[in-house]
């Protein structure tokens, strides 16, 4: 009698896997879909990020605790359209000129300056001061992969 009780248990488990693993394999997938600001689902724009710019390090500028300053790497980069070979050149072009408009930000603030400030205003800073000097497109958004304070 037990032995067909545990024959019967054994066989309902079996049967609930399979038919678990038949619905789960059945059921269409779940999307995740993150939508950034300014982003339609008509949107077929294809971006590609412009790395180009490389790791920086620079130094802060001193306050009453560093007189020197604090060292800070940065690692920017921002997303342009993809066809857009031009603002690509413009960008290869004046790399050298938006490393260094980078660079002069960081060493105006000192470390506690721009904590305060937070990562909104830097990046909106950044921007407007980067868009200064193209001409063919403008950069919509700056991120930083990098972004560390040594101390």
């Amino acid at each position: 009698m037990l032995n067909k009780i545990l024959v019967a248990v054994l066989l309902f488990l079996m049967l609930f896997v399979v038919i678990t693993t038949v619905a789960v394999k059945k059921r269409p997938p779940q999307k995740t879909i993150v939508t950034a600001q300014g982003y339609s689902e008509t949107d077929n724009t294809v971006y590609s990020a412009y790395k180009k710019i490389g790791k920086l390090r620079t130094v802060t500028a001193s306050d009453q605790q560093n007189k020197r300053g604090v060292t800070i790497i940065i690692q920017p980069y921002f997303a342009y359209t993809a066809e857009d070979t031009e603002f690509y050149e413009e960008l290869s072009r004046k790399n050298p000129e938006i490393k260094n408009i980078i660079i002069d930000y960081f060493k105006a603030y000192t470390k506690n300056q721009l904590i305060s400030m937070g990562e909104i205003t830097i990046k909106n800073d950044l921007l407007q001061k980067i868009n200064e000097q193209l001409v063919l497109n403008k950069i919509q958004n700056i991120y930083f992969s990098e972004f560390t304070y040594l101390e």
